[in-house]
């Protein structure tokens, strides 16, 4: 299980098994609600059927591997006449960007040494801050210690580089031997410092033409999502931030010993529809990273759950022994990522930050609160009730800008209605106005709204909202705005992305914080220095982070042990399906001492390309309608002594899961093998089944394997 930091020599199995890992198919890639083709664009990603550098075993050195993967390119591109490509990727698969007409694309994917043609494509990054709504309380779930050691790159918008959560510290330890990324421009300057290790940018696909004006042609963050991202994973552990109610709070990222390499892939346009990461610079980010050697690599955009070529160059990165996070996606129908070399993310809420408005007459409005109360009472108004001269009375219900009269907001609790005005934007009309704070009621169906305003706001639900309507139809009472306790419960997001239903691999395979969570951003998106993100951006950041203090306390581990321990160790969540929650809730000190693991030889991935079955992953997706079912897998104690482990299974409803052997006797790093048959109970099975097989020592140690069966 000790991972392989391939050097200069690759060892291995022969070329030409490399070369047929592989069967050619025709592209298959269409514009999505998280992918839209680029309009006009007739650049096309081609995928060629032998690997690169990371995923050959022959018998060549890598220069030369490197240079026989170049002349099949070339080779390609003559045989259809094609010019010379923009990109060229060697490391984490052998591919191209390259722009072809439709009867080139054709022919190439026609091709037994091609594996995949696709056009490029547009990817959004995995967040939805604010506008999706939701919240969760505190910080990153840090705890100011781990990740020493370790690299953990993102793809992403960039990293703003004068963070105080990157500032260089001596709790980072020696800088890692084995990395060698470089940096590009950050800010003005050329270098990074001990913190950030790596910082490179990728535009070709996009098109720098295609910026918005002032955009940062370098590795600078200046839409903020990249230094969040970051900053959840591995930001330090800062002094107070001086966010909204949290204004005490210390800030730490999961892994704040951690150092974050940047490759920034994701650009912004003049439009903003237009915003985000082309598939050809996503590709080209990975296979920059998987030359660099990071440790982890977090994609916190979007993808879709059908094979394509970024999910060929993740493949490359596994192969590299490279911990890859992906996030689930927010709002699709399906998650992304769904292959087994990726950890797939999907959200989870923590509970969120509660207030209340209390009228002098006892009455209580409550909702949710991120920011500081209002203790000093004042006069509660309808913003609809104080229009400015010339503003309709819709304009000022909704706080569009400008729409107050100053003179009666000011000093006021100011009652604004959802609608097609941004929140953000509605509680900045209430400050210039001179309001002392804002209730924002919602529409039926919305989620309570997790933002960090520039005055109090606190946001309540239609059904509080219409009580409160009802009592100001009575006069204008007097109110404060008080903090309560935060909630406790956890739950999957609503709009988190579930897996899809008969799927190969069990997805997302787990859920982390992503709902509100404070972060560092970047001073040019002009949100001040901290923000609060929603996503499952944010809870791919914290699943990044506890790789990689997984990683730094187990250096010897493989990527998949890795993976196995953040699975195995993650905490069910009450009245989920499996397909919304994986594994459950991350949990990472556990993760940390998992016990158990199940792991892959890299090279399992690539012959198990088209068999699921055959990767002993740690968990388990059954097509039940084939009949009796058996699956293998095989555990690893990766404890320093000897355990004896049991097994339950439980959950099931329309499902019979046996485990055979019923307990094991493992010494320190031995190994064992079980065999799960799924067997359907008479009557009328449900379309989905799901359950867990655990896995318990006598010191109470737990892991669970997820198991869904569909008809």
């Amino acid at each position: 299980m000790r991972r392989q930091l391939r050097d200069a020599a690759l060892a291995g199995a022969s070329m030409l098994a490399a070369l047929t890992a592989f069967n050619a198919v025709p592209s298959t890639a269409t514009a999505t609600p998280s992918a839209r083709a680029i309009a006009g664009e007739e650049l096309y990603l081609v995928a060629m059927a032998s690997p690169g550098t990371a995923g050959y075993r022959g018998s060549l050195n890598e220069g030369d591997y490197r240079a026989q993967v170049e002349q099949e390119q070339d080779a390609l591109l003559t045989a259809l006449g094609a010019s010379a490509p923009e990109s060229r990727w060697t490391t984490a698969l052998s591919g191209m960007s390259v722009r072809l007409n439709a009867t080139q694309a054709r022919a190439a994917g026609a091709r037994s040494d091609v594996a995949l043609v696709e056009a490029n494509e547009l990817h959004t990054v995995a967040a939805a801050a604010p506008e999706l709504g939701g919240a969760t309380p505190g910080t990153a779930p840090g705890t100011g210690r781990g990740g020493r050691g370790t690299v953990i790159g993102l793809i992403d918008t960039g990293i703003d580089a004068s963070s105080p959560a990157f500032v260089s510290n001596a709790r980072l330890g020696p800088e890692p031997a084995r990395f060698r990324g470089t940096c590009t421009q950050v800010w003005t300057a050329a270098t990074c410092d001990d913190k950030i290790a790596g910082a490179r940018y990728f535009v070709q696909a996009f098109g720098a033409e295609n910026l918005r004006a002032g955009a940062a042609v370098s590795a600078r963050d200046d839409q903020g999502h990249g230094t969040m991202v970051a900053s959840l994973a591995a930001g330090n552990l800062t002094t107070a931030t001086g966010a909204g109610r949290r204004s005490n709070t210390r800030f730490s990222g999961v892994a704040p010993d951690a150092r974050v390499a940047s490759y920034k892939a994701c650009w912004q346009a003049p439009d903003p529809d237009q915003d985000g990461c082309a598939s050809a610079d996503i590709v080209s980010a990975i296979d920059a990273a998987v030359s660099d050697r990071v440790d982890v690599l977090a994609l916190a955009i979007t993808s879709s759950p059908a094979r394509d070529v970024v999910d060929l160059a993740l493949l490359g990165a596994a192969e590299s022994d490279i911990v890859v996070i992906g996030a689930a996606g927010n709002n699709s129908a399906t998650a992304g990522y769904a292959e087994p070399w990726v950890t797939t993310v999907g959200a989870s809420t923590r509970g969120y930050p509660r207030g209340e408005l209390r009228l002098a007459d006892g009455t209580r409005i409550a909702g949710l609160l991120t920011t500081r109360g209002v203790k000093e009472r004042r006069r509660v108004v309808a913003a609809a009730e104080i229009a400015g001269v010339g503003v309709s009375r819709r304009q000022a219900r909704l706080c569009a800008p400008g729409s107050l009269d100053a003179g009666k907001a000011n000093g006021r609790i100011v009652v604004c209605e959802r609608g097609t005005v941004a929140r953000l934007t509605k509680a900045n009309t209430v400050r210039l106005a001179g309001g002392a704070a804002m209730v924002l009621i919602n529409a039926r169906g919305d989620e309570l709204a997790a933002d960090l305003p520039n005055l109090p706001t606190l946001s309540i639900s239609a059904g509080q909202g219409r009580a409160l309507r009802a009592r100001l139809a009575t006069g204008r009472p007097h109110a404060t705005i008080a903090t309560l306790p935060a909630s406790t419960s956890n739950r999957v997001a609503q709009w988190s992305a579930p897996g899809a239903t008969g799927s190969a691999n069990v997805k997302p395979d787990l859920v982390a914080p992503g709902l509100g969570v404070l972060a560092a951003t970047s001073s040019a998106s002009r949100r001040g220095r901290w923000d609060v993100i929603s996503g499952t951006s944010a809870a791919t950041a914290a699943v990044a982070g506890a790789a990689a203090r997984v990683r730094s306390r187990h250096s010897d581990w493989s990527q998949a042990a890795v993976r196995s321990a953040l699975v195995g160790t993650a905490d069910p969540i009450r009245n989920s399906a499996i397909t919304r929650q994986g594994a459950g809730l991350l949990n990472v000190e556990r993760a940390v001492a998992p016990g158990l693991v199940h792991d892959v030889a890299a090279p399992r991935y690539r012959a198990g390309l088209d068999e699921a079955d055959a990767i002993n992953q740690s968990s388990v997706a059954v097509a039940s309608r084939r009949g009796v079912r058996s699956y293998t897998r095989t555990l690893t104690n990766v404890r320093s002594s000897a355990r004896y482990w049991s097994v339950r299974t439980t959950g099931f409803t329309g499902h019979q899961v046996q485990v055979r052997p019923v307990a094991v006797k493992l010494g320190a790093g031995s190994q064992a093998r079980y065999t799960i048959t799924v067997r359907r109970l008479p009557g009328r099975a449900p379309a989905t089944d799901d359950g867990w097989i655990v896995w318990r020592d006598a010191h109470d140690n737990r892991v669970r394997v997820p198991v869904v069966i569909t008809r």
